[in-house]
């Protein structure tokens, strides 16, 4: 029999759901650690989206809903707020309470943050999640997401998706996202190197150490990014420009604002002689049929 949405035969409290060991207790950065490179980079995109989206919120008290919280090792970017983290289970995890990620049991508009890092990519209807975070978020809220562009498999066999920064783009934007911002999580040497690193067994630790500190160096010098370990995405405010704020001065790779209408598409030549283009063209520019059978004009109303 075909399992609901979101369901899943190990998704019991008790169970344990893949391969959870060795889940992050706490954010140390170690040079000799094998994903010492993933870890430079995302740290501090997460640090900086999380304390621009609570600027920009201003709430003295701000509720944030942690998806797949683990052992809450980012709950200290939000000293002030009301903080609830949700995992899928109580297994090598410390959640407020068990949930699905694609079936929020929150009211709708009532949270300022939604905060999912590194969840994405076990989740098999990815796209479900974005909506359920969109459908929490207060109309000034914020969503702070990552995920792995190139990554080994883990937490088997419940590890579904990699995304290219064009992938997160197309999941906000049909969630009914208007503006967001997409950071690199380090570059193309960085990403080399940690391929590397993530050979090295223990024993080889200097090596690791050199291995590192020679990708740090690499991508410090090289702006390319076309190959990054992870993305870090952050929607946020639907109206105003307080949302439009600067990436962290220590990051080499600032990342892209990117605000792409759905009638703005225009497709390449060597794609647009394709049968191809004809279901990009629909599925961006056909727009929904609301209950009773009116079209909906516009699709961010």
């Amino acid at each position: 029999m075909r399992r609901q949405i979101g369901s899943h035969p190990s998704s019991d409290a008790t169970k344990t759901k893949g391969s959870t060991a060795g889940r992050l207790q706490r954010r140390t950065l170690r040079v000799w650690k094998q994903d010492y490179l993933h870890d430079k980079y995302l740290w501090p995109n997460l640090e900086w989206a999380s304390r621009t989206a609570l600027e920009c919120i201003g709430s003295d008290c701000p509720k944030v809903h942690d998806i797949g919280c683990g052992h809450k090792p980012y709950r200290d970017l939000f000293p002030r707020a009301q903080h609830w983290g949700m995992d899928h289970g109580i297994v090598d995890t410390s959640p407020d309470f068990v949930g699905d990620a694609l079936c929020l049991s929150i009211r709708d508009q009532s949270v300022d943050i939604v905060f999912a890092t590194q969840v994405i990519e076990h989740l098999t209807n990815p796209h479900v999640m974005v909506r359920e975070c969109k459908r929490v978020l207060r109309p000034n809220g914020c969503l702070i997401l990552s995920g792995p562009f190139f990554w080994p498999l883990h937490e088997e066999p419940y590890d579904f998706f990699r995304f290219p920064k064009y992938g997160f783009e197309q999941l906000l934007e049909d969630a009914g996202f208007l503006k967001w911002q997409i950071l690199e999580d380090g570059g193309d040497w960085a990403q080399m190197m940690l391929s590397v690193c993530l050979r090295l067994n223990k024993w080889l630790f200097p090596l690791r150490c050199a291995v590192n500190l020679t990708g740090a160096f690499l991508d410090s010098v090289s702006k390319s990014t076309r190959l990054p370990a992870n993305y870090t995405c952050w929607p946020g405010f639907e109206t105003g420009d307080r949302w439009e704020r600067t990436p962290p001065e220590n990051s080499t790779h600032a990342g892209t604002l990117l605000h792409r209408p759905r009638h703005d598409f225009h497709a390449p030549s060597s794609y647009r002689d394709s049968g191809m283009h004809c279901r990009a063209i629909l599925e961006r520019n056909v727009l929904p049929t609301r209950q009773g059978g009116a079209a909906n004009e516009n699709p961010h109303n």
